[in-house]
């Protein structure tokens, strides 16, 4: 059964200012602009612009420790690949990502250490293999650690009424600021996503909670693998969040399944979202209608 959540109400009710000022993901101070180049200059097939489409990404699995009370996050990401040629080297996007770890699997198993390097200001990355790999499937593992970003971009921590609450805004060249990936919208792959959280937090994201495992002081969440996605469209959010069940939505000509809808404020915002429940499902109904496509998130 398939579950639709207001994510845009619990962003814009009752938020307060984030712990910094926005800031453009673009914007680099002069010091660290001239190292990044320096870095640079010896990369000959550095992208200025889209990424080389010789590595296609394949499907995500993204796994996030999340603390809004924190000052970042950490996390454990595997990113499926097709390689189309022979490469000892290649280039996915990343921006302040502090990776301890990094790995590939090839096609037989086989698992080798490969080093991860940011190169420009543009939020690119280089991960190099430490050898010739030939055309095949590989899968790039990444652990590491990362700020919470100062402004309304990547994952960033907001106090509403001294609760502290993260959100995830990827729109549209940010989720290089969460996790090393193919932030492009012409790489759509499936995502798995799992949340680390405090025990007592709520945590959503782009697609229906699977279940949830207690360990002590912490939670972990599961959720369902989305549909085929850009980067940009995936989100989450993490917090002490209230959470009003609407009912279900039921069936339609367009979709088999009920589906349920809750909406998702920050703590004590909830009974504002009556009328937006209230209108969601005519306007869900209708909007399915209209496409001819049933609502395929959860």
């Amino acid at each position: 059964m398939r579950r639709i959540v207001l994510v845009g109400s619990f962003v814009v009710i009752g938020c307060a200012t984030t712990r910094g000022e926005v800031s453009s993901p673009a914007i680099i101070d002069q010091t660290q602009k001239q190292t990044l180049q320096t870095a640079a200059s010896d990369d000959s097939d550095l992208p200025r612009g889209r990424l080389p489409g010789y590595l296609v990404p394949t499907a995500y699995n993204v796994d996030l420790v999340i603390d809004p009370t924190a000052n970042g996050f950490s996390g454990h990401v595997v990113i499926h690949a097709a390689m189309a040629n022979a490469r000892d080297h290649t280039w996915l996007h990343g921006v302040g990502l502090r990776v301890a770890k990094a790995s590939v699997k090839t096609a037989d198993g086989t698992e080798l250490p490969v080093t991860y390097r940011a190169t420009n200001i543009e939020g690119v990355a280089r991960v190099d293999f430490g050898q010739t790999l030939t055309a095949q499937e590989l899968a790039f593992s990444f652990d590491y650690e990362a700020d919470f970003a100062k402004g309304l971009q990547g994952i960033y921590s907001v106090k509403a009424d001294d609760q502290y609450y993260a959100f995830a805004q990827f729109e549209p060249v940010s989720a290089r600021l969460a996790f090393p990936c193919f932030d492009e919208p012409g790489f759509k792959t499936p995502f798995d996503i799992t949340l680390t959280t405090k025990a007592e937090h709520v945590a959503i994201s782009t697609a229906m909670a699977t279940g949830d495992e207690v360990h002590g002081n912490l939670k972990t969440t599961r959720f369902a693998r989305t549909e085929k996605l850009p980067t940009y469209l995936v989100t989450f959010a993490v917090g002490p969040f209230d959470v009003i069940d609407a009912g279900v939505i039921p069936p339609n000509d367009a979709r088999k399944e009920a589906v349920p809808l809750r909406g998702v404020a920050v703590r004590g915002k909830g009974r504002l979202l009556q009328e937006s429940l209230a209108t969601t499902k005519d306007l869900l109904v209708a909007i399915e209608s209209y496409f001819g496509i049933g609502y395929p998130f959860g």
